[in-house]
């Protein structure tokens, strides 16, 4: 497309800065100052405002342009869309291969700026080359430099390539080609960006594993009951999300005759969650094994989760003691919910939490409150993950669609509660994505044979 009507207009410029220009650029520079005078005077001199399109990706040419003053963009069509190749400055030259070959133009180039050009017309070139066929020589071999240096780049970003694919990639690699001008350095810092970014993705894949690995190092495996291990069952399960957060469940034996068990989940997603998680625990076992009211186990852990907390993270968490003899449960909370007593008639009643948040809230006095179970009777801990799941139409599973499954699941094992629950969830968020960790812990108190 020949460049034409009100996108441009005639303009003139020093003949010597036009030379200046001219004998900078690789194909010209050998020729003698009379011979780039020529080209001066017989090339038109145009303006064009900002955002016009010089030509297009696919056009014919038969001429190419020698920047003057401004900015250009090298943009070339995807099947995914336009990318800009380079930002060319006074003095690039665009459009050359057109003037010595008959081939269509391989990019489209916008201005950016306000710009002024010299007009190089395919007849123009060949008049010189017929007039100086020495000429021919000087533009091969400028096009044979471009070439090597083209195949330098190429090395170059391949090294980098196969060094970011091995996690072996440093910015150095690329800082001599991010200095040349033109499509080269244009590229480069393309690839230099899109190679921070990868590392970036990557460390925050290995946190998320590190995460995870914390997360999951901290699970009961098992426990020993003693002579008490056919008065409950016992069972809990954990379903990870993609970004990992900071749930986590436990149980234990206090002394010999109680059954300390406790779920938690703590604000935010990775490796921090995950140590704030790590800390909680750890604060509560201790506390609990020592053998103090779950009210007092709360306060105590809150009091030191909040001491020296200046991201503000918190937990919300949910603690029980169960005296296996007599079925006397002992519990307190913090901002936790999502607690359900389940009869052994099928009756589900679901428990208010007993306080705020842990971790945030300084010199915060947790009560303890106790609450007799009958053989058969039980409680599941949830946390948000289970309410909070969605259905791709954006509903939620929800407190009542939880208490009115329960209700249809009487007569279940521990076990059976937590696998059948964890189906229904995701049964009910289908192909949703999971934005949270599932987790889940169920234990039913069976009583004494003498019961």
């Amino acid at each position: 497309m020949d460049p034409s009507g009100e996108r441009f207009s005639s303009a003139s410029a020093d003949l010597g800065t036009l030379v200046a220009l001219l004998k900078t650029h690789d194909i010209f520079a050998s020729m003698d100052e009379q011979h780039l005078q020529n080209i001066a005077e017989a090339c038109p001199i145009e303006d064009a405002a900002a955002g016009t399109v010089l030509f297009r990706q696919g056009d014919p040419g038969s001429f190419a342009y020698l920047l003057v003053s401004g900015e250009l963009s090298v943009d070339v069509d995807t099947p995914h869309g336009d990318v800009t190749l380079a930002v060319l400055t006074a003095p690039d030259m665009v459009g050359e291969i057109s003037v010595f070959a008959r081939s269509p133009r391989t990019a489209t180039v916008r201005t950016r700026s306000a710009v002024q050009l010299l007009r190089l017309d395919r007849d123009v070139v060949r008049g010189l080359l017929i007039d100086h066929p020495d000429a021919i020589l000087t533009i091969i071999g400028a096009l044979g430099n471009r070439l090597q240096g083209m195949n330098g780049a190429i090395a170059t970003l391949t090294q980098a390539a196969e060094s970011l694919g091995n996690d072996a990639f440093q910015p150095a690699m690329l800082e001599t080609l991010k200095a040349e001008a033109g499509r080269l350095g244009q590229f480069a810092h393309v690839f230099d960006k899109m190679a921070r970014e990868i590392r970036e993705k990557s460390a925050q894949r290995e946190e998320m594993r590190m995460a995870a690995k914390v997360q999951c190092s901290f699970l009961p495996s098992g426990i020993d009951p003693g002579a008490f291990g056919d008065n409950f069952e016992i069972a809990a399960s954990m379903t990870p999300a993609k970004d990992v957060g900071g749930d986590f469940y436990d149980y234990f034996m206090v002394g010999e005759s109680k059954l300390g068990f406790a779920i938690g989940d703590v604000c935010g997603k990775g490796m921090p969650a995950a140590m704030f998680m790590s800390v909680s625990r750890m604060i509560l076992k201790t506390l609990a094994r020592e053998g103090h009211p779950p009210g007092t186990v709360i306060t105590r852990l809150n009091d030191v989760l909040a001491d020296d907390n200046p991201e503000c993270m918190f937990v919300t968490l949910f603690y029980g003691c169960l005296d296996l003899e007599t079925g006397m449960l002992s519990y307190s909370s913090a901002g936790h919910e999502d607690v359900y007593w389940l009869g052994s008639c099928g009756n589900c009643e679901r428990v208010e939490s007993l306080g705020p948040i842990a971790g945030v809230f300084e010199n915060t006095d947790y009560p303890t409150r106790t609450r007799q179970i009958a053989p058969g009777d039980g409680v599941l801990l949830v946390t948000d993950g289970v309410t909070e799941a969605l259905n791709p139409n954006g509903e939620l599973y929800g407190h009542d669609r939880l208490k009115r499954f329960l209700e249809t699941s009487k007569n279940a094992s521990a076990l059976d509660w937590i696998e059948t629950l964890t189906a229904e969830v995701s049964r009910f968020a289908a192909e949703a994505a999971q934005s949270d960790d599932i987790t889940c812990l169920a234990m039913i108190f069976k009583g004494s044979e003498a019961e």
